[in-house]
């Protein structure tokens, strides 16, 4: 089963699908968010997998977690941050949520490359449910989760749903 987390976080959706056996691709664009998911991941004895190197945990499951936000076309963008809410980040600027961009120095005053989850997939060779018997489809790609604060729009056209479908969206 796999499974695949857009906009992770810390990582709590991924680490708990993951140590119950599945393989999870876990998209976390904030830096420092990601460096915080893969320590808990390591605090809590899973093994990870990155794209270039597949390793598995005891219970046969992974996380692949992708330093990337995700979006319908490639690019370079900056992450928007609230200011007592640290995990709380967006590409998507507005007043909305009283965002501000990274100051100087700090971990979000860099460039995040911003790419389409689909391309990230058929790098990772995840089959897409065209590629798939009907029978298998269900037991290939389980469950997408999303949380991208403002950008789910361009995070699923990224996605390609047709090309890609998932058994559970939540």
């Amino acid at each position: 089963f796999f499974a695949v987390d857009l906009g992770s976080n810390l990582g709590y959706y991924s680490l708990l699908l993951a140590s119950r056996g599945m393989h999870v691709i876990s998209f976390e664009a904030s830096p420092d968010t990601a460096w915080l998911q893969r320590s808990s991941a390591a605090l809590n004895g899973l093994l990870l997998s990155t794209p270039t190197t597949q390793s598995a945990a005891s219970n046969g499951g992974s996380l692949t977690i992708i330093d990337k936000g995700v979006t319908d076309e490639p690019t370079i963008g900056r992450l928007s941050r609230h200011s007592d809410s640290p995990g709380m980040t967006s590409f998507s600027a507005g007043d909305k949520f009283d965002l501000q961009t990274g100051e100087a120095g700090t971990a979000l005053d860099v460039d995040i490359q911003l790419v389409r989850a689909k391309d990230v997939l058929e790098e990772l060779g995840i089959p897409s449910t065209i590629e798939t018997p009907t029978d298998e489809q269900s037991r290939i790609l389980h469950l997408l989760k999303i949380d991208v604060e403002g950008f789910e729009l361009k995070a699923l056209k990224g996605l390609d749903l047709d090309r890609y479908r998932f058994r559970h969206i939540v």
